[in-house]
């Protein structure tokens, strides 16, 4: 084992090493007391310090979380996430438009399982407007909604010519 960095009075992030914690991880790491600019006392792994995985008590996440939850979020669409789905929009339905997309994401051609309506409108739950895509493209298609919209009906107008 090598020395031990003194980090007492080194800061990191809003965090300011108080002193060694007499404290240990369960499994042996050595813990820090640091003083958060907020004023809340914590203690921190010295690894978790030096890499930069923690800069403060946690106040600093709250507030980014604060500042961007909900209607403040630059992707708010007034809680649409919350209204229910139509009763055609059921487990056959969905079975069916996987089964036409043969459980492939229609932007990266990975295994999808998510159902996907391409105009954004719980609503319109009709096999045209309906895409399989993978989690992660699904996730990537709620930032530039008008790009993703006109992309996916490309795809699905190219692909209807399969059909």
């Amino acid at each position: 084992m090598g020395n031990l960095l003194n980090l007492t009075g080194t800061r990191f992030g809003i965090l300011t090493v108080a002193k060694k914690s007499i404290n240990k991880t369960k499994d042996g790491r050595i813990l820090w007391n640091c003083l958060c600019g907020c004023g809340e006392l914590v203690k921190v792994r010295g690894d978790h310090l030096t890499s930069g995985h923690t800069i403060s008590c946690g106040c600093l996440q709250r507030e980014i979380v604060s500042k961007t939850c909900g209607n403040k979020h630059p992707n708010w669409q007034g809680g649409k996430s919350f209204e229910p789905y139509p009763s055609t929009f059921n487990k056959q339905f969905k079975r069916k438009i996987r089964e036409r997309d043969n459980y492939t994401c229609a932007i990266c051609s990975k295994k999808g399982n998510t159902v996907h309506h391409i105009d954004y409108c719980k609503e319109n739950t009709i096999e045209r407007n309906c895409i399989v895509l993978c989690r992660f493209c699904h996730s990537a298609t709620n930032f530039n909604r008008d790009h993703w919209q006109i992309r996916l009906t490309k795809i699905m107008r190219g692909a209807q010519e399969w059909w």
